[in-house]
């Protein structure tokens, strides 16, 4: 049973009261750390791939100093991905994990974590490679879509809500062989539970909210000719008014399978311009005459 503090309003309208009850309700929930996409900026070179992937947090998080937030930040993540390929371009489907377990609070004297395994994150990504030199890539992807945020209200109930989404990453890459050397920029949303809500029905809880955050990644990659493609990248993010971030390891493997269409083969060359290629002539049979003869020639004798 939720513990609700009761706040009675007394509205005076035209010498008439009108009481208004609202709730104050204090939220905790475990929200995923914001990471960079897992992308080294080169091309998928078969038809689709798919990976793996974990994330941990190294260091600890600073708490939040005015104490504003009910964010308890993931260290552990794991993802699913699947991405189909064509050309220098992919496009695909993630499905992340924020574990509970081993989350740390972003502000002191926070209530008790939510009863629930992990954060749910679900969202599309599509990616192009774009080649500046030889052996030198510019990578650029962005990723919309929704996290399932547990809550645990009051200390008490654990609810879930949904707060969207959205990544944009730029990865400049260079390669030589099997191995990419990588970094990256990451433009993405960071999740935020405020600790306490004032609300009119307890409908209107439990509240995840989406800012903003940015963050910077390094790695490389390996890629075999079988299809193998291990990647690994530390990162950290910054311009984040909610914590103070810890430095991240991010590790990825995939097998690529499939093929690529291949393009079709060239048609006969056309001719040469200005150059006219005559009909062939019709065959004209040779003339006749009425008794069946050549013409000029004898008639047959009657028998």
């Amino acid at each position: 049973m939720r513990e609700h503090v009761l706040v009675a309003v007394v509205v005076g309208v035209g010498g008439a009261g009108c009481v208004t009850n609202a709730f104050q309700v204090t939220q905790a929930g475990t929200v995923p750390a914001p990471r960079p996409m897992l992308y080294d900026g080169q091309p998928i070179e078969k038809g689709g791939i798919v990976e793996g992937r974990s994330t941990t947090v190294l260091t600890p998080v600073g708490e939040e100093p005015d104490g504003t937030s009910g964010n308890y930040i993931a260290h552990h993540h794991s993802d699913l991905i699947l991405r189909g390929a064509r050309g220098n371009s992919d496009a695909g489907i993630e499905l992340g994990l924020a574990w509970t377990e081993g989350s740390e609070a972003a502000a002191p004297n926070l209530g008790p974590r939510p009863e629930a395994t992990a954060a749910i994150t679900t969202k599309f990504t599509a990616r192009h490679s774009l080649r500046l030199a030889d052996n030198i890539r510019l990578g650029a992807g962005f990723s919309f879509g929704f996290v399932s945020v547990p809550i645990r209200e009051s200390a008490a109930d654990t609810e879930r809500d949904e707060a969207p989404v959205f990544e944009l990453a730029l990865v400049p890459s260079y390669r030589t062989g099997a191995i990419a050397i990588f970094g990256g920029l990451n433009f993405t949303t960071e999740t935020y539970v405020p600790r306490t809500i004032v609300v009119d029905d307890s409908y209107d809880t439990p509240e995840a909210i989406s800012r903003g955050a940015v963050v910077m990644s390094a790695g490389a990659s390996y890629s075999l000719p079988s299809g193998l493609h291990l990647m690994a990248q530390l990162a950290i993010p910054t311009a984040s008014d909610l914590a103070r971030h810890g430095l991240q390891l991010d590790l990825g493997v995939g097998f690529e399978f499939g093929s690529q269409p291949q393009p079709r083969p060239p048609g006969p060359p056309p001719p040469p311009p200005g150059y006219y290629y005559p009909p062939p002539p019709n065959p004209t049979p040779p003339p006749t005459t009425p008794g069946g003869g050549p013409p000029g020639g004898t008639a047959p004798s009657p028998s």
